[in-house]
């Protein structure tokens, strides 16, 4: 029960961190998407819910999302956008379908 309790405080924590985030930004009546990201949210309901909760008080129209592609898409695109050159999904999806077709390559080592 006590390890429950803790998962749970852990998520109404999360919530308040991004409240800050969403008050900083005057977010509080926009529809945006709380993007998770890492292993810690694969746990369900028990960190998540607490934390929806928390940011539904302040943000009602915020979408909780798991993030689907590794993070560093994400810097490749904020690269391509500072260098003026368009991401369109095309690109997108080839950027993620060759990530994935490079985890499954076994490195050696020498």
């Amino acid at each position: 029960m006590v390890a429950r309790e803790l998962i749970r405080w852990a998520g109404i924590e999360l919530g308040e961190m991004a409240n800050a985030v969403i008050r900083q930004l005057e977010f509080e009546n926009l529809a945006f998407d709380v993007v998770m990201t890492g292993s810690m949210f694969e746990g369900g309901p028990l960190l998540i819910d607490p934390m929806r909760e928390t940011i539904h008080k302040l943000a009602p129209k915020a979408s909780m999302v798991r993030l689907r592609v590794p993070p560093v898409i994400g810097a490749v695109l904020l690269g391509m956008e500072a260098v003026q050159v368009k991401a369109t999904p095309s690109i997108r999806k080839t950027m993620a379908n060759t990530l994935s077709i490079f985890r499954n390559v076994s490195v050696r080592q020498a």
